[in-house]
């Protein structure tokens, strides 16, 4: 029988210790690798509010696990989880009837190449929305202050007042030394 792919989500109680938290990472992988399959990748959700309350709680710790294996390490992990009381939910699904290494190398590949190029994609959004954002400001900046002649004869009002105080002083000298 060949080896089936599954992914088991499940949900940890919010009041857990980082500990306690990689304890149950650590039975999940160690029960597979008992079993005889392969941890494909163990993906950390992170903390997160819940649709509905669980056992008074409204937050818990997420988790992604995909593995490769006989159906008896699926019901072995699923049977564990139901006896953990810090396992708050979890739900199994067949990926795969066929595991498929090969296979499986080829989909990492195509979904690293994906997550890099939408990486991309958003800095070069992001980027564009910046300079967007720069030239609206300066817009802005240029229409909400326009230039009007009154302006241009106040500047050049400005301009004469700072001059006549230095001329002044410079006639008030003149009359001394003289």
């Amino acid at each position: 029988m060949h080896p089936r792919r599954y992914e088991t989500l499940f949900l940890l109680h919010p009041d857990l210790s980082e500990e306690e938290v990689t304890a149950v990472q650590r039975k999940c992988t160690d029960i597979i690798d008992q079993m005889g399959g392969r941890l494909l990748f163990l993906d950390n959700w992170g903390y997160r509010r819940m649709a509905y309350e669980i056992k008074g709680q409204s937050r818990g710790f997420y988790y992604l696990m995909e593995y490769a294996g006989q159906p008896a390490l699926m019901a072995e992990i699923e049977r564990q989880m139901r006896i953990d009381e810090r396992v708050f939910r979890f739900m199994s699904t067949l990926r795969e009837r066929e595991f498929s290494e090969e296979r499986y190398e080829q989909e990492k590949v195509k979904r690293e190449a994906e997550a890099r190029k939408a990486r991309e994609e958003a800095a070069t959004a992001e980027a564009r929305q910046m300079e967007g954002a720069a030239e609206a400001a300066g817009a802005e900046g240029e229409a909400a202050f326009p230039e009007t002649p009154e302006d241009e004869e106040a500047d050049e009002k400005d301009e004469s007042l700072e001059t006549a105080p230095e001329d002044e002083a410079e006639e008030d000298t003149r009359s001394e030394a003289d």
